[in-house]
């Protein structure tokens, strides 16, 4: 098997290469708004005064681009909002095409923390990422689901607080995983997290007006 783990390793990597380019065409081969288009639109809309959360004001926007179809509710963190202001002069394709980039990066940095964390056979970690279809889905979408399950595997690793955190910042759930720590009276990474949660919201209304927050 020795012999043959690079060559399986290959052929790993080349389907999930595969399936990246089969993602990439999905997520741009038709006129119907993603998930990131609300990401989107939530910062254009928020850019030009208007309110995020307001679905309508999304739509507009992604109907003056072209969308056939509607944009989905933005229903994310207010500092989220302040993690998407890069997109701001750019337009939608660029910012899908950024995001698509940054998923995949995320993808490897994710293997190489469960290489680190676990000592997961380097075979093991490229049949995993390869065959994990939510990674393919997730990218076809264009999710951030990807930065998601790179923080939350970085905070667990390192018990850091300040990593669970930000993900929770960006889709809530992670916020459940500060249980487990209670559960273990693991008080530091607790309190960690919760601090910088209450941070990252205060430093939120530098973009987000309070109104729009509460």
């Amino acid at each position: 098997m020795n012999k043959l783990q690079p060559l399986v390793i290959a052929l790993l990597v080349l389907g999930y290469v595969w399936g990246a380019f089969s993602a990439w065409s999905d997520l741009h081969g038709t006129g119907y708004a993603k998930d990131n288009a609300s990401y989107y639109y939530a910062t254009q809309a928020l850019n030009a005064g208007e309110n995020p959360y307001e679905p309508t004001a999304l739509e507009t926007l992604a109907q003056q681009d072209g969308f056939t179809s509607d944009v989905y509710p933005y229903l994310y963190p207010p500092p989220f909002l302040v993690g998407m202001t890069w997109a701001r002069p750019l337009g939608y394709a660029s910012t899908a095409a950024l995001l698509f980039a940054i998923h995949h990066v995320c993808v490897l940095v994710f293997g190489a923390i469960l290489r680190r964390w676990l000592g997961a056979p380097i075979l093991l970690i490229a049949g995993v990422l390869a065959t994990c279809t939510p990674l393919i889905h997730t990218a076809r979408v264009g999710q951030v689901n990807a930065i998601v399950l790179m923080l939350i595997a970085f905070g667990l690793w390192r018990h850091r607080g300040t990593s669970i955190a930000m993900a929770a910042m960006i889709k809530m759930s992670p916020a459940i995983l500060l249980g487990g720590w209670a559960i273990q009276r693991k008080w530091r990474p607790l309190w960690s997290a919760i601090i910088a949660a209450i941070v990252l919201t205060l430093g939120a209304l530098v973009v987000v007006p309070f109104e729009v927050q509460k």
